[in-house]
């Protein structure tokens, strides 16, 4: 499912249906909300197979001008899920987007190459790679065999990805919000002649039956981080590999050292 709903116009349509009937083996009632990203609803709405005059006539131009809003898609309340602020300093997260890494591998023959041509996804564009430029940056290039191979790698290619949560809602299917003692505190500040008070209140929502809530993680691209361009490390250069190495394993930051 990585990455499915930008590889298949009626992705949302075929997750949920799936969804339905993986629960349905699980002997429990399908499902009656879809937790997702705002962003997701634009693929049910605002693709152009489902607005455009030409295939769908007036329904298309009413679905455009409606736009991505939506309260209930396949008899699933949608719901969309909110940002929240968890490490100061930094933007609010919606925790159905996260950062997550792939790799990439090529393998191919040296014999009478001329250039390599790989897909560099920051400038959406396809970059030569002369056979001179492979051999200065390789490491164990097997010169001396009639039939020389060579192994490309993209290590560390990030996207941002969404992800939904499909479930069935209520005390009685699902789980519930429990809350604890209620703390309440009053302040009185005399010498500006105000006075207030505070409450703290002790909660937290706790999921009693797994069955019916199903997960399913990355199913849609919310933008590209790093990893898919055509700068190369040079494994001949222990500096340049110290670098891939440490900013391979920073993980606080984007990856920006793309090497393959």
């Amino acid at each position: 499912m990585f990455g499915f709903v930008q590889r298949n116009m009626n992705a949302m349509d075929i997750l949920i249906e799936d969804t339905k009937s993986l629960i349905r083996n699980w002997g429990v009632e399908e499902p009656d909300f879809l937790l997702c990203s705002g962003k997701l609803t634009f693929q049910l709405t605002m693709t152009q197979e489902k607005t455009s005059y030409m295939t769908q006539g007036l329904d298309g131009q009413k679905l455009l001008k409606q736009g991505a809003e939506m309260s209930r898609y396949r008899g699933l309340k949608i719901i969309k899920s909110k940002a929240f602020s968890l490490d100061e300093g930094s933007a609010p997260r919606d925790m159905l987007r996260r950062r997550v890494r792939v790799a990439e591998y090529y393998v191919g023959s040296m014999v009478d190459l001329v250039e390599v041509q790989l897909y560099d996804e920051s400038s959406d564009s396809f970059h030569g790679i002369k056979e001179a430029t492979l051999k200065d940056h390789a490491w164990n290039l097997n010169e001396g065999t009639e039939c020389r191979s060579v192994l490309l790698i993209r290590p560390n290619i990030e996207h941002y990805m969404l992800g939904v949560i499909i479930g069935r809602g209520g005390i009685d299917h699902l789980g519930a919000t429990l809350w604890g003692q209620t703390e309440m505190s009053v302040f009185d500040d005399g010498q500006h002649g105000v006075w207030g008070m505070t409450y703290k209140y002790h909660e937290r929502a706790i999921v009693f039956n797994e069955r019916n809530l199903h997960k399913v993680w990355d199913i849609a691209y919310d933008g590209y981080c790093g990893g898919k361009d055509v700068q190369m490390v040079n494994m001949k250069n222990p500096s340049s590999k110290s670098q891939f190495i440490e900013e391979m394993n920073d993980y606080s930051k984007d990856y920006n050292k793309q090497g393959y």
